[in-house]
């Protein structure tokens, strides 16, 4: 290497570390003079001016370390992250998108074969299905059309075919829907038949099918602790439901209506006065039998001073105690 050559070198002026020199010496060049003109490569020109690079594709075999990574575009990567749409980044493997996260917080996890997962949005968990539109306050994790769902109020949800949007219970498609609740220690069944579409309002949940209350009521078809005889659905074995009841203060030897017995029915009643120094005298059994209209009553067992008849198909009880008195009763529904 020429003499001038070192010269130039030796020459070169330190500058600002963005522009520090990376000099090349032309060895072919014969007229680099000893004034210090050289070829040189700052960083500027290897980084540009504001400190970044553009690169076709490069191939880091070491550890990478920066302050952040922003995706601008590109198509999917073999294996790697990339800019599916507009601020929407994606993970894919094996050229196939297998993670998404979109805006306004909607995640997705896919696949592999073009089909969704599971979402995570501002309205749920969907499992192999978007979550539907819950209502805001609700938490909610649904598989396909079963949900898990909360509120706020420390309840635990069940349903099939059903979530709650903004205006209540909703079909999520055009079938049959059930949903358990439980709440305050109290646990609730709800039933509908099939709605006539996807989101149509569920109607029939207002009033439960069963609830086992926290007192260990179990309540079949009614919301009464006391039950009712004309009960479409039955606790036992689709027979049986229960009626449970007490009358006024009525006067002695007069009649008074208990109940009105159901049509086509087959009932045991029990009609009794608490608290008498002689229960056996207050304490009769009958059973009433009601077909086509006409009502007919058989006694088990008699009572010196209470009586059960019938007046058409209203159960009427007696006392004969010569005071006023409440009766109590029990009916169970036997057909």
């Amino acid at each position: 290497m020429a003499d001038s050559k070192i010269t130039a070198l030796t020459n070169l002026t330190a500058a600002d570390p963005v522009n520090d020199m990376l000099p090349i010496v032309d060895v072919s060049d014969t007229t680099m003079a000893a004034s210090g003109t050289t070829k040189r490569i700052s960083v500027n020109n290897i980084l540009g001016a504001s400190g970044t690079a553009t690169l076709a594709s490069a191939t880091i075999t070491g550890d990478l370390t920066a302050a952040r990574l922003i995706v601008t575009g590109g198509t999917i990567p073999t294996n790697g992250l990339w800019l599916a749409t507009t601020n929407t980044l994606e993970f894919a493997a094996n050229s196939l998108a297998q993670y998404r996260i979109a805006p306004l917080g909607v995640f997705s996890w896919y696949d592999g074969a073009g089909g969704t997962r599971m979402t995570l949005n501002s309205t749920g968990l969907g499992v192999g299905v978007a979550p539907s539109a819950w209502a805001s306050g609700y938490t909610a994790i649904q598989n396909r059309q079963t949900c898990w769902f909360a509120t706020s109020a420390r309840d635990l949800n069940l349903g099939a075919n059903v979530y709650v949007d903004a205006v209540g219970y909703k079909y999520i498609a055009a079938a049959q829907a059930s949903l358990y609740t439980s709440y305050q220690g109290a646990h609730t069944w709800y039933t509908a038949a099939a709605g006539a579409a996807a989101n149509d309002p569920i109607t029939t949940f207002a009033s439960a099918k069963m609830t086992l209350d926290i007192n260990g009521n179990l309540l079949v078809g009614t919301t009464s602790t006391g039950g009712s005889i004309s009960n479409a659905t039955k606790t036992v074995g689709g027979i049986f439901s229960t009626l449970i009841g007490s009358t006024a203060s009525i006067a002695t030897a007069t009649a008074t209506t208990m109940f009105a017995a159901p049509s086509d029915s087959t009932l045991m009643v029990t009609a009794y006065i608490t608290g008498s120094s002689a229960p056996l005298n207050y304490n009769a059994v009958s059973i009433v039998k009601v077909s086509g209209g006409t009502a007919a009553i058989t006694a088990i067992s008699t009572a010196l001073n209470l009586t059960i008849t019938l007046s058409g198909a209203n159960v009427q009880v007696t006392q004969t105690s010569g005071v006023n008195q409440i009766v109590q009763f029990n009916v169970l529904r036997l057909a």
